[in-house]
């Protein structure tokens, strides 16, 4: 659709997910509960798809192959899609998210003798007895300071695995050619977005000046009110639903901020503590910007780095 017939979505006045939490010792709130009772409008890429599943799965199987005995993985957050995956016979699956209503809504469950939900702090959780052999989440960085937040997750999962250990994550990062907000705008008017959850990360991302910076939740909604988009026409074009637009204003009064690194970026915090093994690009909207990165414990870093 051209941009021209989309002219109609400027609306002459103003607009009537939550996906965050906090860098470590941030002053801003951390709002599981609105992301728990909105979980079920997510969609890619702030949810992992089918695709992001498998690359895991595989990162994990290729893993196991390698080595003897059951598998003790760590999954950051409650993230239904991983829980439930493939995971090899004899797994025990220990998930932390420091959100009661994101257990108690989104986790799939408690299973004997093979997953649990505990309410913990990812960098205040300390292994009682054995370390862990994976470490796995997704976006789970996203939410941090660069370099400052990414460095000390990147500590918390090295202090958590042994020495033979991997994390896999799903990182969101910048694109190759920085984007302006005018030319995300520019797609959303002219239909060329996909769903509303990858225009939300297209236009965070194109706010931010640098990655040291990051961008505030609070200025993408900014940037989202002053372009005044009708919702009507909006919704008649994309066929979203409103319920999903509308979460946008969960980040009304929300002080958190988003960063997004580029790999080369990334790879400077994460090889203080990783041997970086592979980064996977998916064929989906927004997979270039969505790699999946596995790395494996440098053994000689001290766990108290």
């Amino acid at each position: 659709m051209p941009l021209s017939g989309s002219a109609s979505l400027m609306s002459s006045s103003g607009g009537t997910s939550a996906e965050v939490g906090v860098a470590p010792h941030s002053p801003a709130p951390y709002w599981g509960r609105d992301v728990a009772h909105q979980w079920h409008l997510y969609g890619s890429p702030l949810r992992p798809c089918a695709a992001d599943v498998r690359v895991m799965e595989e990162a994990v199987r290729t893993f196991v192959d390698k080595r003897d005995g059951p598998l003790r993985a760590l999954l950051w957050g409650v993230t239904p899609e991983i829980a439930a995956m493939s995971w090899p016979e004899g797994t025990r699956l220990l998930a932390l998210d420091k959100s009661q209503p994101m257990i108690d809504l989104v986790w799939p469950g408690d299973i004997g003798g093979f997953r649990k939900a505990v309410r913990a702090d990812w960098f205040e959780y300390r292994c009682a007895d054995v370390r862990h052999d994976v470490v796995i989440g997704d976006g789970n960085f996203a939410p941090l300071d660069y370099p400052r937040g990414y460095r000390a997750l990147a500590a918390t999962a090295h202090a958590a695995l042994t020495d033979t250990g991997i994390l896999v994550s799903r990182f969101f990062v910048q694109a190759a050619e920085a984007e302006t907000p005018d030319a995300v705008f520019e797609d959303l008017l002219a239909n060329r977005i996909g769903s509303f959850h990858a225009f939300k990360v297209r236009l965070a991302a194109a706010l931010q000046e640098s990655a040291q910076t990051g961008v505030s939740v609070s200025d993408v909604l900014i940037a989202w009110k002053r372009a005044r988009i009708d919702m009507g026409a909006l919704l008649t074009m994309t066929g979203w639903r409103r319920e999903a637009v509308e979460m946008i204003y969960l980040y009304e009064g929300k002080s958190s901020r988003l960063s997004f690194p580029n790999v080369t970026e990334i790879e400077a915090v994460m090889s203080e503590f990783f041997d970086h093994l592979e980064t996977r690009y998916l064929d989906y909207e927004m997979g270039e910007r969505c790699p999946i990165m596995t790395y494996r414990v440098r053994a000689e870093v001290p766990r108290d780095a």
